[in-house]
């Protein structure tokens, strides 16, 4: 009505229909299950050559997941390591500043006393130039 969308009202559903090993699939499924009526001894092959791709496929996914880790562990060493080096970057420029603005001023005071003492024609105490 005002323009002011509820969050609890649903505007569009979408499915998420994933992709399935082609062994899921309706047709060769039905065609595995008249295989093993046919042929019972080829159920206990199927079965322990699924079971070695499960294992395989979870050793490949713990695999996967230690190297996330890794590269993880890594990125927050180098995180870390960066912004402790951009803080002393930080403490270094401020440490700087004040040194230079410290210089500054004794640059300042020094011409003051050097124009005070050597006036050149038509230069006032506080020309530095």
């Amino acid at each position: 009505e005002n323009g002011v969308k509820s969050p609890l009202l649903v505007e569009a559903i979408t499915a998420f229909n994933p992709p399935r090993p082609p062994e899921s699939v309706g047709a060769k499924k039905k065609h595995r299950m008249l295989r093993w009526e046919r042929r019972p001894e080829d159920v206990e092959v199927d079965l322990n050559n699924y079971r070695k791709t499960v294992q395989r496929t979870r050793q490949e996914l713990h695999k996967a997941e230690a190297e996330y880790n890794r590269l993880e562990t890594i990125d927050a060493h180098l995180r870390w390591n960066f912004m402790y080096h951009l803080n002393l970057m930080n403490e270094e420029y401020t440490r700087l500043n004040e040194e230079i603005s410290t210089v500054q001023q004794e640059c300042v005071k020094a011409a003051d006393l050097l124009t005070s003492r050597t006036r050149s024609r038509g230069a006032g105490k506080g020309s530095y130039a």
